[in-house]
């Protein structure tokens, strides 16, 4: 007999081996969330753009700028359970936006790209979640005193330099303070999945629509007991970064994004974060909010 789907179950290609691993199934067919937080040392640059038009350009229909700001952050995790212990980083570029959804309204981030340095990650992320991840290199961190220095490249070709340096404050430290208590009436974060459907012209989609990851969820409190976390370390300070473009050559897959991304002229950066978190959020409760 042919293999068929179990719809009850979680799938990715090739899927005609059955049940996937992952972060949302374990092999033996249960979630991660009770086997350990995964720790992140998370680093933040907040920047305010100089022509707000050129975020825009860049947010898919239906949303609108809620602040001319570009958040960028890197991501160290480790202890990560669902990779068996292992560790990978990532980097993402945010905007604040209000999303008009098929439910009315929503405020949140709209997560433009995310670049990460292991492919499994990127997989389970781009088929499961419709989060639109690449793959790059991120340095590990280079820590100088309180000064951090994160660097970003593909095939060796260097495309972002980021500073953070926690004995400094932040360049504007009230706007900084604003810009944090106005994520407090945030929903989420917002990712945009566009697939086209095999064949030419390529001109249809398999998936085109926007999904957001709430940042309020239920944990399975009938399956598990949610572990005990330590408390997260936030730390304010200085923070910059500067890009480069990378050319066809230097990144033939992603130049295009690196080029927009970097074409952005930053008018100021605000100021900067550390932030160490324990994460028992295995993005479950991810949903369509949106569908062109």
């Amino acid at each position: 007999m042919s293999f068929q789907i179990d719809q009850a179950e979680i799938h990715m290609m090739p899927a005609n081996f059955g049940p996937c691993g992952g972060p949302r199934r374990r092999p033996d067919g249960k979630r991660f969330v009770a086997d350990g937080a995964i720790v992140t040392d998370r680093y933040v640059v907040l920047a305010e753009a100089e022509d707000p038009a050129q975020l825009e350009a860049i947010l898919p229909e239906g949303m609108k700028l809620a602040q001319p700001l570009l958040i960028v952050a890197i991501d160290y995790l480790t202890d990560i359970p669902w990779l068996a212990g292992n560790k990978y980083a990532l980097m993402f570029f945010d905007i604040p936006v209000i999303l008009d959804s098929d439910e009315g309204p929503l405020k949140g981030h709209f997560m433009s790209c995310i670049f990460e340095n292991e492919v499994d990650p990127i997989i389970t992320g781009r088929e499961q979640l419709g989060y639109c991840k690449i793959l790059c290199e991120i340095d590990d961190p280079v820590v100088d005193g309180t000064k951090v220095t994160l660097k970003a490249s593909e095939y060796g070709n260097e495309f972002l330099s980021m500073t953070f340096d926690a004995g400094q404050y932040p360049q504007d430290p009230g706007a900084f303070q604003a810009f944090f208590a106005d994520m407090a009436t945030d929903i989420g974060v917002f990712h945009y999945k566009y697939m086209q459907q095999i064949g030419a012209p390529a001109d249809k989609a398999d998936s085109n629509y926007i999904c957001m990851t709430p940042n309020v969820f239920e944990f399975p409190v009938d399956e598990y007991a949610k572990p005990v976390t330590p408390d997260q370390v936030m730390k304010p300070g200085f923070g910059e970064f500067s890009m480069n473009e990378l050319t066809w050559e230097q990144s033939p897959a992603h130049y295009n994004v690196i080029k927009t991304l970097s074409g952005i002229k930053i008018k100021r950066c605000i100021g900067g974060l550390y932030n160490k978190f324990y994460n028992l959020n295995d993005l479950y409760s991810q949903r369509i909010v949106k569908e062109y």
